[in-house]
């Protein structure tokens, strides 16, 4: 039984609205501001002791970079300025693939998951596994968000997070009550 079933009280209420409410990732955000990305790289430079701990390579390291900052550019302003601070992300391996979203805007799936999987050991993403539900055959991915320590680490300033220019524009898709998309 998850949190989606059955919540006993009036948190694990609030909490199945606040993941219900997630909205995907928002992977366009960056920042040139130097205090800002100073506190990127003191976290980088958390995620990379991490790793040496762990005897764990670090390859690629300006991606990895690229992949924690929006992460994190994301989740703080999830928590700041959005109605629910949980987030949608896939794990799973097809949508990081040649013309996904994802793969757009330059992210990896090993990249991606490596990083997300450090942020939580160092306690700055809380994380919601996603799970499949055979009975009402819904799926729900997988949601995170800025955790506590995360946030009050952060001095950010929202004027100073920009969309990158360099990620393509998203197509937004809707669909009819008669099952048909519209591609805008």
């Amino acid at each position: 039984m998850t949190t989606f079933d059955n919540p006993k009280n009036e948190e694990d209420k609030a909490l199945k609205e606040a993941l219900k409410k997630a909205i995907p990732l928002q992977v366009h955000r960056k920042t040139d501001y130097p205090p800002m990305n100073a506190q990127l790289a003191a976290i980088y430079s958390e995620l990379v002791q991490l790793r040496k701990t762990n005897k764990q390579q670090l390859r690629k390291a300006d991606r990895v970079k690229k992949h924690l900052d929006v992460i994190i550019l994301d989740l703080w302003i999830a928590a700041n300025y959005y109605e629910s601070p949980w987030r949608m992300i896939s794990l799973n391996r097809n949508n990081y693939l040649k013309d996904t979203r994802y793969r757009k805007v330059y992210l990896k799936y090993d990249l991606f998951k490596g990083v997300l999987h450090n942020l939580v050991s160092l306690e700055y993403v809380d994380l919601k596994p996603g799970f499949y539900d055979r009975l009402n055959k819904k799926g729900f991915e997988t949601r995170i968000k800025a955790s506590d320590r995360l946030l009050s680490s952060l001095n950010f300033d929202i004027k100073k997070i920009e969309r990158d220019p360099e990620a393509p524009e998203e197509e937004v898709i809707i669909k009819s009550a008669r099952k048909r998309c519209q591609v805008l």
